[in-house]
């Protein structure tokens, strides 16, 4: 989707009784108003169900950050070295092995990413038909093999979130006050729908990761659902995550997976909203 300034003039009002001057612009913008002006024309195409792995991170402190006075003096200069940071830091983790032209990846990158104004909506395609013919022809398990790629990919996301406080708030603390003090990262692996061939996608996982990554003082949740670590090859992440059951606001009881070290921080009354059932 794109931002469109539609210019206008103001004039004298011919009105005599309207307070407000007259607003006009060209006939030509006038008539053209509507979906595809915002290159939002043609939602209708597309209707392909994907399975995916969605994330959504999100700057915590942001708003704050944002309303700082002449916001549009750093704002869109320090969104512009998050955004490179964060494409750069997913690709680097991802990074397993350059040969020649090819590269090896430790965990797939995402084929969607999409901005949200205070953070990002990622998606990465969870292939569970490519993945069965390719196990079946090389006599692999096609369940650890899809749980290697899901494993892979969360670790991707908790490196990056934890590189976050660690390489970019200290590289530019002198250059931003106030800077957004944490990344935060809900995760849900599920069907989504693609629109205008596949300009947008919309689907439950993707507003269960919204949901997830503004979960209590957490700064990482992931759904349950669709995610075996014990058949990950991650080994890392069982010693860094542990399960859980939430109340998730307009949704219901869920399982999920919590960073341990975050979660044994919390207080005794934020802890009470999780059990071990």
């Amino acid at each position: 989707m794109k931002s469109v300034f539609l210019r206008y003039k103001r004039s004298v009002q011919k009105n005599q009784q309207d307070p407000l001057a007259d607003i006009s612009i060209p006939g030509q913008t006038f008539d053209s108003f509507g979906p595809g002006l915002f290159g939002m024309a043609g939602l209708d195409a597309g209707g392909e169900m994907v399975s995916v792995l969605a994330a959504i991170f999100d700057l915590q402190g942001f708003t704050s950050f944002s309303g700082q006075s002449d916001p549009h003096l750093m704002v869109p200069t320090f969104v512009d070295e998050f955004i490179s940071w964060l494409f750069g830091t997913i690709r680097e983790y991802s990074f397993e092995e350059r040969d020649g032209d090819t590269v090896r990846l430790f965990a797939p990158l995402p084929f969607y990413a999409k901005f949200l104004g205070d953070g990002v909506l990622f998606l990465w395609h969870i292939d569970y038909q490519g993945v069965k013919r390719f196990c079946s022809e090389n006599s692999r398990d096609w369940r650890q093999e899809i749980q290697g790629d899901v494993g892979n990919i969360i670790s991707v996301l908790y490196d990056t979130c934890h590189h976050y406080r660690r390489d970019f708030v200290p590289r530019l603390s002198d250059s931003f006050a106030k800077m957004p003090e944490r990344l935060r990262c809900g995760v849900a692996q599920g069907l989504v729908c693609s629109l205008g061939d596949g300009h947008d996608y919309v689907g439950p996982c993707i507003n269960m990761a919204a949901r997830l990554q503004k979960l209590g003082s957490l700064g990482m949740s992931v759904l349950q659902r669709g995610v075996d670590l014990t058949l990950s090859p991650a080994e890392r992440l069982s010693s860094i995550l542990i399960k859980k059951k939430c109340r998730i606001a307009g949704v219901g009881e869920e399982a999920l997976y919590v960073i341990r070290e975050e979660f044994e921080a919390l207080s005794a009354e934020e802890k009470a909203a999780f059990s071990d059932r």
